[in-house]
């Protein structure tokens, strides 16, 4: 009997249906008849939150659910079929642990701060053991992604998990053909998921932190695709999002380096690779395109695709740029599109992410992503006529307020948001004594520009220059200073230096007391 129960494709319709049903399907992935039963785990002697008394057995199922269908399908690390509480905890209680409380972080907030520092406790002290086990990967993951704000241990900890899958060869390709088992294709294909996890975890990570990455791209699947269809009937409900992520990682990493490298002496030299790199994007995000993608996939998943997607659209307009020919209308027809890709996912995250409650999920690459895109909108805002300027605060003031009417405590994860983007429409915002707005108020004024295609009718960038000079000017050096970001929107407006993009910009943010600048294209 198959154990994969379809409704963890779907958003839950009705929490005691569908919790029913993961209750149902639980016991049948545990008890059915002649399936191998999971070895017991290493962690000789190890405590968990039930064992503890800190969390009555009653609700781990519940918490479980909850993690598989509003956490897993962001992180696309677990198998909800799988990945049961029993099967679980008799695998390894360091797994055990860091996935409920990751769970409480969100779902159960008045227990989580004890699970979590026992979370922390059975890691150190299963790393002091020797533990080098799939789980043990996988805790490490769930616990850095959704790190506390002051843990600065997670790109140690990405490097320790990405260590250990070396050393259990995880990284090797099996040329067996997948078990007829179910439960045994499923744990070679967790083997397998992780890995491709691990290659978006350390991408991001060392593209925040301007660090080399770990893992080489020849350690990347040949054909993400090929595996996904390979296993369509026993998928989980996260395969998706991981094949589109790493699909378009690459894509990424040319991005920076092209960026990087192109200068005015090379630029032609270079623009037969870009053009080819722009086509390469274009065929991804068309093939990738939300309205394309499985139907049945749940709505948060369809959600960061189609992020990505955006994402993805920002990066081409951006390298049009590069090679766009300096002639009148040319360069601003380049330059909307970018103003219009950035818009679009500044709006995404008005429009979708905070109004599902998404922005808490999404950790480090919502943050980054949006705010380079109000990071480069800011940055052109004085070469933009005024109905365009006039669209671009207005998509920052409505994910503002969104973001602050949703925003229950002081560290909620929508106040950051607030926060960053009311500093940026206060220092565009001229005031009534001059003071305030790019330029101390002073700021470009001329004839409408030219029209943005799929986007802002009517609205542009002042006509003048030539684009390769124009689109790296200089903002001024100094913002006001926006107070209390918390480290993820540091690390977020820090990682903008190790693009390799021309043109400092000082957004003036810091944490605490300690300052910090912003690189920007």
């Amino acid at each position: 009997m198959s154990y994969y129960i379809d409704f963890f494709r779907t958003e839950p319709t009705g929490p005691l249906t569908s919790l029913r049903e993961y209750t149902v399907a639980s016991q049948l992935a545990d008890s059915r008849s002649g399936s191998p039963q999971p070895e017991q785990c290493t962690e000789e002697g190890y405590d968990d939150p039930v064992s503890l008394g800190l969390i009555p057995e009653d609700n781990v199922i519940r918490l479980f659910y909850s993690f598989h269908t509003m956490l897993n399908p962001v992180l696309a690390l677990l198998d909800p079929a799988l990945h049961t509480p029993h099967y679980v905890r008799r695998r390894s209680k360091v797994l055990y642990t860091a996935i409920l409380a990751a769970s409480c972080k969100f779902f159960n907030p008045g227990l989580y701060k004890r699970v979590h520092d026992l979370a922390q406790r059975l890691i150190g002290r299963a790393l002091a053991d020797g533990i080098c086990t799939i789980e043990y990967i996988q805790a490490l993951s769930i616990i850095s992604y959704w790190r506390e704000p002051d843990d600065g241990s997670c790109w140690r900890k990405i490097g320790l998990a990405i260590r250990m899958a070396y050393e259990l060869n995880l990284h090797l390709v099996s040329e067996d053909m997948m078990p007829l088992d179910e439960l045994a294709a499923r744990e070679r294909l967790n083997q397998e998921r992780t890995w491709f996890h691990l290659i978006c975890y350390d991408w991001n990570s060392a593209l925040q932190r301007g660090k080399p990455r770990m893992i080489s791209e020849n350690h990347f699947p040949k054909d993400a695709r090929q595996w996904l269809n390979g296993h369509a009937g026993i998928a989980s409900n996260a395969d998706l999002l991981l094949v589109v992520s790493i699909e378009l990682a690459p894509h990424y990493n040319l991005y920076q380096s092209l960026r990087s490298a192109t200068t005015d002496r090379n630029r032609n030299h270079l623009a037969p690779f870009i053009r080819h790199t722009i086509r390469e994007g274009e065929r991804l995000n068309e093939m990738w395109a939300p309205e394309k993608v499985d139907p049945t996939i749940s709505h948060i998943s369809r959600s960061f695709i189609q992020f990505y997607n955006l994402r993805m659209r920002l990066i081409t307009s951006e390298l049009k740029l590069l090679v766009t020919t300096p002639i009148p209308g040319a360069s601003h027809l380049a330059l909307l599109d970018c103003a219009n890709a950035a818009l679009a996912i500044v709006k995404h995250v008005t429009e979708e992410f905070a109004p599902h409650g998404y922005l808490s999920y999404g950790q480090d690459f919502i943050p980054f992503s949006t705010a380079y895109a109000g990071a480069w909108l800011f940055k052109q805002h004085p070469r933009m006529d005024d109905q365009l300027r006039t669209a671009t605060l207005d998509t920052f003031r409505r994910l503002s307020e969104t973001c602050r009417a949703q925003t229950r405590f002081d560290r909620d994860t929508t106040s950051y948001y607030s926060r960053f983007f009311d500093h940026l429409v206060n220092f565009l915002t001229p005031t009534q004594n001059g003071a305030g707005g790019v330029g101390n108020g002073q700021m470009f004024s001329g004839p409408t520009g030219i029209g943005a295609r799929g986007g802002l009718g009517g609205t542009g960038f002042v006509p003048g220059g030539n684009i390769q000079t124009n689109m790296n000017a200089m903002l001024p050096s100094s913002l006001p200073p926006l107070e209390d970001m918390d480290a993820t929107w540091v690390l977020a407006a820090n990682g903008f230096d190790n693009l390799g993009l021309e043109g400092t910009m000082n957004l003036g943010l810091t944490m605490g007391s300690v300052p910090f600048s912003a690189r920007l294209n």
